[in-house]
């Protein structure tokens, strides 16, 4: 039921029987709600897992939320937030968080309380890289796309656990160190930076299995490469690359795009 300048979810969904909500999904899709998200109330489906309140115009979290303690996965993407919402700090549950397309410009100590696999920030305000991230240390995706990112600190070698890194359309103007010592790391995506060469050190991701390269300022690249035994897409276009090593080219089971 939505009322003039006011969303409020159906008191019905309060009715579904208690055995069916743990897989229960409340879909706030598009609702476009008028008022800053006080107004939503949350109805009490404690056993609720996955909630997603994405592409409104919310511009905060309602406090009851932190009643939805068995929450497993959060879905914020494409509101107004600006800062990191801690109504959730009590979700020890939770597991994916999306806050996507919002205008977030930090992040507080509390997120290192959460035992988070899945973390989108794609498409926000962030000019730094959190240092309170790599205290998740069980994180397999983090997506930091299209963020004002231009460095990042030592301390993301911590994330070991690390699966899919997304950091396209940044600022980046070169490859971290640390970034190669996630052996985990099955994807790298640094499209459309200002990457002018990769560091040696990259031929230690024995797990790569794609990296996205295309849009940056490259003119070569390290003949470490051919150490990583399990690519098999290397994205190239739009680079400075005029010779790629036979040793690359002629890489078993690899597709160069360039």
């Amino acid at each position: 039921m939505i009322h003039k300048f006011e969303c409020v979810i159906s008191p019905e969904i309060q009715n579904i029987p208690f055995r069916y909500q743990y897989w229960f999904l409340v879909v706030l899709d598009r609702l476009r709600v008028l008022k800053p998200l006080k107004h939503l109330t949350l109805p009490k489906l404690y056993n609720l897992q996955r909630l997603n309140l994405s592409k409104n115009q919310l511009t905060s979290v309602p406090r009851e939320i932190e009643q939805l303690t068995n929450l497993k996965a959060l879905y914020l993407s494409v509101n107004q937030l600006t800062k990191f919402p801690l109504e959730i700090r009590k979700l020890h549950n939770l597991r994916t968080l999306d806050l996507s397309s919002n205008r977030l410009t930090k992040f507080p100590f509390e997120t290192c309380k959460f035992n988070l696999y899945k973390l989108y920030l794609r498409n926000n305000r962030l000019t730094k890289f959190p240092l309170e991230l790599c205290k998740l240390h069980n994180l397999r995706i983090l997506d930091l796309s299209s963020n004002r990112l231009t460095e990042f600190p030592l301390e993301i070698s911590q994330l070991s656990n690390l699966y899919k890194l997304y950091l396209s359309n940044n600022r980046l103007t070169k490859l971290p160190l640390e970034i190669c010592q996630l052996s985990n790391l099955n994807s790298l995506n640094l499209r459309n930076n200002q990457l002018t060469n990769l560091p040696s050190e990259i031929g230690k991701l024995h797990n790569l299995r794609s990296i996205r390269l295309e849009h940056n300022q490259l003119t070569k690249l390290p003949s470490e490469i051919s150490k990583l035994t399990e690519l098999r897409l290397l994205y190239l276009q739009e680079n400075l690359i005029t010779y790629i090593p036979p040793e690359i080219r002629d890489f078993p089971n690899l597709t160069i795009f360039e």
